[in-house]
C-alpha cells in the first residue's frame, strides 16, 4: 500500500519532482503527485510562459542527512505541515520512518519508525497511521497510544472531528477519534481528501478520468462533484485564500505535458487558468512551473504569468538522480535520496 500523509485543519503541502522510477498508480489524497519517471531532458522544455532569461542561482541555507539504506524508486512518500513542524516521510526506504524537522533550528527533531506502515494522515495533536489497523501515534513521544482493528483500503484523512478510512469493499468508513470507534460507513469508493473545510472523496478507478465528490461529513451525501477526463484532479489543496486542483496531463513521457490549473468553489465549478504547456505545482501558496533540469518558475495560478525570477536549483537536482521539491515553513525544500536541503527560495505558506 503506498504511504499517504494528508492534512487537515492545517496547511498541506504538494510534492514535485523526479524520481528514477515511475509510479503506476494514481497519488493518494491530500498528497502530491508521486514523483514520475526521469525522462532525457528536452531542448523543447521550457520554465514557464516567459522565463527570466537568466535563472537565479538557489542558495542553500541548511543541509540534513537523512538516515536510512534507500531502494529504487520515488524519493518522498509524504509530507506536511504541523506542530510548527516540517513532516517527511522519505519514500522507498527497507525500515520506513517519519521525521519531525524543527523549522526554527533546521534540524531534525524526531525520528518515528513506522514498521510495515501504510496510510498517513496528520490531525489535531496526532498522527494517525492505517496499516492492517488503524493506529494514533503521540507526535511528541512517537508511541502508538490506540489501536482499532480495521480494514484499510487505501489513504486515509484526518479532520471535521474525525478520521476517514476507505475500505477494499469500497466503502468510506468515519471513525470517532475520541473513542477509536466507526461510527458511519457509506458506499463511496475512492480516496478521502479533507481540504478548505470540506470533505471530498476522489475517486480515479470509475469513471474515465478521474471524479471528485464533496459529501456532508455527517450524512455521507454527494453536495458537489467535478471532474476531469484527462485523469488530473488527483489533489484538493487551500492555499491563499482559495481552494485548487491541477486538471490535465503532467508525467507522460512521450508528449509535452498541458495542464490548467483550476479554483474549486464549494459547488465544484471551476475557475481555470489558461493552458499551461509545463509541468505545474502547488508549493506552499505558490504555484510553480518546473524542469527536469532544475529550473522552476513561480507564475500566477489564473494567468499562467510569470512572477519574480526563474529559479535555478542546487547541482543535487540532476536529471540522473531522483530528487523532489517541497514546501515548508515559507521555503522550498530540495529532498534527495541522502539529503534534505532548504532553499532560499520563498514560497508563502
Amino acid at each position: 500500500m503506498r504511504r499517504t500523509l494528508a492534512h487537515v485543519t492545517l496547511v498541506a503541502l504538494l510534492v514535485v519532482g523526479c524520481a528514477v522510477a515511475a509510479s503506476p498508480t494514481p497519488p493518494a489524497g491530500g498528497s502530491p503527485s508521486p514523483p514520475a519517471a526521469t525522462p532525457s531532458p528536452r531542448p523543447s522544455e521550457s520554465v514557464g510562459p516567459s522565463p527570466s532569461p537568466t535563472p537565479q542561482p538557489a542558495g542553500v541555507v541548511a543541509r540534513i542527512d537523512l538516515p536510512g539504506q534507500d531502494v529504487p524508486g520515488p524519493v518522498v512518500a509524504a509530507t506536511a505541515l504541523a506542530f510548527d513542524s516540517l513532516w517527511l516521510e522519505p519514500a522507498a526506504r527497507l525500515d520506513p520512518f517519519l521525521l519531525r524537522i524543527d523549522l526554527a533550528t533546521n534540524r531534525v527533531a524526531a525520528t518515528i519508525p513506522l514498521g510495515v506502515g501504510g496510510a498517513i494522515a496528520l490531525g489535531e495533536r496526532a498522527i494517525w497511521l492505517g496499516g492492517t489497523t488503524l493506529e494514533l501515534i503521540d507526535p511528541d513521544s512517537g508511541r502508538v497510544v490506540a489501536r482499532l482493528a480495521l480494514d484499510v483500503g487505501g489513504p486515509i484523512a484526518a479532520g471535521l472531528g474525525a478520521v476517514w478510512v476507505p475500505g477494499s469493499d469500497g466503502r468510506l468508513r468515519r471513525v470517532d477519534p475520541a473513542r477509536m470507534k466507526v461510527v458511519a460507513a457509506w458506499p463511496v469508493p475512492g480516496h478521502p481528501v479533507v481540504a478548505c473545510d470540506a470533505l471530498w472523496v476522489i475517486d480515479s478507478g470509475g469513471e474515465p478520468g478521474t471524479v471528485a465528490k464533496r459529501l456532508d461529513p455527517a450524512t455521507g451525501r454527494e453536495l458537489a462533484r467535478f471532474s476531469d477526463a484527462n485523469g488530473g484532479a488527483r489533489w484538493i489543496a487551500a492555499a491563499a485564500g482559495s481552494c485548487w486542483t491541477l486538471l490535465g496531463s503532467q508525467d507522460e513521457e512521450n508528449r509535452p505535458p498541458t495542464a490548467w490549473i483550476a479554483r474549486v468553489d464549494p459547488e465544484g465549478n471551476l475557475e481555470r487558468s489558461p493552458a499551461l504547456h509545463a509541468r505545474v505545482r502547488l508549493l506552499g501558496d505558490t504555484f510553480w512551473t518546473w524542469t527536469y533540469r532544475g529550473l522552476i518558475q513561480r507564475i500566477d495560478p489564473l494567468t499562467g504569468e510569470p512572477i519574480g525570477p526563474a529559479w535555478r536549483l542546487p547541482p543535487e537536482a540532476t536529471p540522473g538522480g531522483g530528487w523532489t521539491l517541497i514546501a515548508g515553513g515559507g521555503s522550498a525544500w530540495l529532498v534527495t535520496r541522502r539529503q534534505l536541503l532548504r532553499l532560499d527560495i520563498p514560497t508563502g505558506g
